[in-house]
């Protein structure tokens, strides 16, 4: 006798087989969106960093010593950006460290800590 179809047991291999690629390109699918997510919340970090930086450079005394923190809401995202200045060997100089922190939404997540998406140090002198 010759079969014209597939049998239960293929078709349930198929299935199982099919099941499994698409759990794998599921579990890729939500990684690729975490790691853009992730990217974007990095770039817009450099990004205030960059800026920070450049008005402090663009001040015509020395920054003052020690730490300061600012809030700053940008495109939505709540960020905390801590800078901390710092003495050089040369007295025209300041060292900055710029540290921007992505704030979650306390709305959403009160327990969760600020991430550290930036470092940026660089130095400032008197203009």
């Amino acid at each position: 006798m010759i079969s014209k179809g597939f049998t239960l047991l293929e078709v349930l291999v198929a299935m199982a087989i099919f099941a499994l690629v698409a759990m794998s390109l599921s579990s890729q699918t939500q990684l690729s969106a975490e790691s853009l997510q992730k990217l974007r919340l990095r770039a817009a970090a450099n990004t205030l960093a960059a800026n920070t930086a450049e008005l402090t450079q663009l001040e015509t005394a020395l920054p003052a010593l020690g730490t300061s923190r600012q809030d700053i809401l940008s495109n939505g995202q709540n960020w905390e950006v801590r800078t901390q200045v710092e003495t050089t060997p040369r007295p025209d100089m300041r060292k900055l460290t710029i540290d921007v922190y992505w704030t979650p939404d306390r709305r959403h997540s009160k327990n969760q800590e600020p991430y550290r998406a930036a470092q940026l140090i660089t130095f400032a002198g008197a203009n």
